[in-house]
């Protein structure tokens, strides 16, 4: 397919292995090789389609589309590969991490702790959080109304 002939290989040359195309003259072989050619790039180009389907129907299999909630508690997958130590006995999770803010539907806004960095993570590499997890997250809303009547900030706190 690639250069629009078949391959002869020494052997060939030993036993007489002859091709059809060397008795075509030239017009009658070009238009036989740009017929084959083109006969062979559409069963390519069909191929590649229903591989391209088949592909996409297995990743949607095993692809997860969890839905987080600001506040929720997230573990985050670590993939850093760390000199000196076998992967084996490396922890592949990392956290408990909260959720700060979903971005979108894909990627979420989560930090560690109230001082911590946040991070911007895809949605494949975070899985709930089973367990105890502190509260030190509040969204900011709306103002809290205090006993008073007088509006108070959640910042404030």
């Amino acid at each position: 397919m690639m250069f629009g002939r078949e391959v002869h290989m020494p052997i060939d040359l030993s036993y007489g292995v002859h091709s059809a195309d060397s008795k075509l003259s030239r017009p009658e072989y070009i238009d036989q090789l740009t017929s084959r050619m083109d006969k062979v790039h559409t069963v390519v180009k069909d191929r590649l389609v229903h591989a391209a389907a088949r592909q996409k129907r297995k990743y949607y299999l095993t692809s997860k589309n969890d839905q987080y909630k600001v506040g929720d508690g997230v573990m985050l997958r670590d993939s850093k590969k760390y000199k000196g130590r076998s992967p084996k006995f490396q922890f592949k999770w990392e956290g408990p991490f909260t959720v700060i803010k979903q971005i979108s539907d894909i990627l979420y806004q989560i930090q560690e702790g109230p001082k911590s960095k946040t991070k911007i993570i895809h949605v494949n590499r975070i899985k709930p959080y089973k367990g105890y997890l502190k509260r030190w997250y509040q969204p900011l809303g709306e103002p809290v109304l205090n006993t008073r009547g007088q509006t108070k900030d959640r910042t404030d706190e």
